[in-house]
């Protein structure tokens, strides 16, 4: 969640387009002004700056719409001179610096034509609101208890697993190094506003910590390197339910050999993990499913594999 907040947060200071208040613009070329640089149906990028120079194509607001073409001087108000580069005459009129939206950054050729054709698609947009909706949802949906599960009061009695030691302390200094590197985006892209080369580095930078703290995050919840049976309390986590050791279950026990492979059919039946502690000292794991239960039971040892 932490990781999603990051690059949320980043996209929106940094590569937010302008309608929502970001410095990126987004359009498709349409026409043969700039042919032999940009041809017409390309997706052009462009990043908004505090200084434009000659020879740098950007995007700027002409009569009640937009134009891109490239700087070739300035005038002694500060206002730029245009013109398209397959054009033989400047554009008759000047470009105040407020009218551009920003410089080109970079170019997708053709694909302006296959994002129109995606917009004005109604299956294909309503095929993607419903995904979109779909993974909205998916997180929000509550396990359900089966079997001999739903009649057990016990359940109310809940472990939580925490992650303690050098795991724990792995993951929490990626976590605030890449708030750092976050940070330093944010303050380069409001500072001066140019995309390349430090706030594109620190972007660089910030993703390869976001992939480091997912990286991290697998470790983590596989238990690597734990002791059992926290090694498959972690895997079976975060949440269990104690279960009494005197407490029988009836319905039939299929044994499984790892409890990985129990995470696999509780994620499947998106149930409960109960965990009973036996006066012997073995953890037993058990899901219950329709009619039957899936078990898997380890004890105090040495690191397990």
């Amino acid at each position: 969640m932490l990781a999603l907040a990051f690059v949320a947060f980043s996209w929106w200071f940094v590569l937010a387009p302008q309608q929502l208040g970001g410095p990126v613009a987004i359009a498709v070329v349409k026409g043969t002004s700039m042919l032999g640089v940009l041809n017409s149906g390309d997706l052009i990028v462009c990043y908004r700056s505090p200084e434009y120079t000659v020879g740098t194509n950007v995007l700027y607001e002409r009569f009640g719409g937009y134009v891109i073409h490239q700087i070739i001087g300035t005038n002694p108000d500060k206002s730029f001179i245009t013109r398209g580069v397959n054009n033989e005459a400047d554009d008759p009129w000047t470009v105040p610096k407020e009218n551009i939206l920003g410089a080109q950054l970079f170019v997708l050729p053709g694909f302006g034509i296959t994002l129109q054709d995606f917009v004005t698609n109604p299956m294909a947009v309503g095929m993607t609101g419903a995904l979109l909706a779909f993974l909205i949802v998916l997180p929000t949906h509550k396990t359900r208890n089966y079997g001999e599960a739903r009649n057990l009061h016990q359940l109310g009695v809940v472990e939580r697993i925490r992650f303690k030691g050098h795991r724990t302390i792995l993951f929490w200094t990626l976590t605030y190094v890449s708030a750092a590197a976050l940070a330093l985006v944010v303050v380069l892209a409001m500072s001066n506003g140019v995309f390349w080369p430090k706030t594109a580095i620190a972007i660089g930078v910030f993703l390869l910590f976001i992939f480091s703290i997912a990286v991290t995050a697998i470790y983590l919840f596989d238990g690597d390197g734990l002791k059992e049976p926290q090694k498959s309390m972690v895997i079976l986590g975060p949440t269990l339910f104690r279960l009494p050791p005197n407490l029988k279950l009836e319905a039939e026990m299929h044994t499984v050999n790892s409890a990985k492979r129990l995470r696999d059919i509780k994620n499947e039946l998106n149930t409960n993990v109960l965990h009973r502690v036996s006066p012997d000292g073995s953890h037993e794991f058990v899901v219950c499913g329709h009619g039957e239960n899936y078990g898997f039971s380890c004890r105090a040892s040495s690191l397990s594999s």
